[in-house]
């Protein structure tokens, strides 16, 4: 038996900073979401500012959202879960694949045009974060949703765009609020 009173002091220090690291595991997914909805306005102003540039921006988006949502994979439930980081990795390879071979044969043959490559592209990468909101984190799914309806909006709708920016500007109020929310006592 030991009567070291230093140990459970520093057992005690280290399951404190082992909870505030699952803590902020536990608002990772929050804080990213947010901030690719926060992208995803960027590309509706783009759009709004210049329909045919907007192409550009959706399909560079896809990289991005990916390592994000591999971030999260790798940090997921506050520790390395490296099968589900090598799922994601692969998810995304195969977003990124789709979106190079809409871009590479249907677009560059003639059979699409650029604005429809553009829509495409904003499909596919709601589809890819709406699949990782399933088997990841629910705020992708959200993400995913939005992008969906934001490429709705563009399809049917121009002159809505503006309420996007309203619902965007929502969805981060709510993400906001459940960050706020999710907080522990004490």
């Amino acid at each position: 038996m030991r009567n070291d009173p230093i140990k459970p002091q520093s057992s005690a220090v280290r399951s404190s900073r082992t909870g505030s690291a699952s803590r902020h595991s536990h608002k990772t997914p929050l804080v990213i979401s947010a901030f690719m909805i926060l992208l995803a306005l960027v590309g509706v102003a783009i759009t709004a500012a210049n329909f045919k540039n907007a192409k550009a921006f959706w399909v560079g988006l896809m990289p991005v959202y990916g390592v994000l949502c591999i971030f999260t994979a790798y940090h997921y439930g506050g520790r390395t879960n490296s099968a589900l980081v090598v799922r994601q990795v692969f998810h995304w390879l195969g977003i990124g694949a789709a979106i190079y071979l809409d871009l590479a044969f249907l677009h560059t043959s003639g059979e699409q045009t650029s604005i429809a490559a553009g829509l495409s592209s904003l499909l596919l990468l709601a589809l890819g974060c709406y699949l990782a909101g399933i088997y990841v984190e629910w705020p992708f799914a959200v993400v995913g949703i939005f992008l969906a309806v934001t490429m709705i909006v563009l399809i049917a709708a121009q002159e809505y765009l503006i309420l996007l920016l309203g619902i965007g500007a929502g969805l981060l109020a709510v993400m906001f609020a459940v960050h706020r929310w999710s907080k522990p006592n004490g």
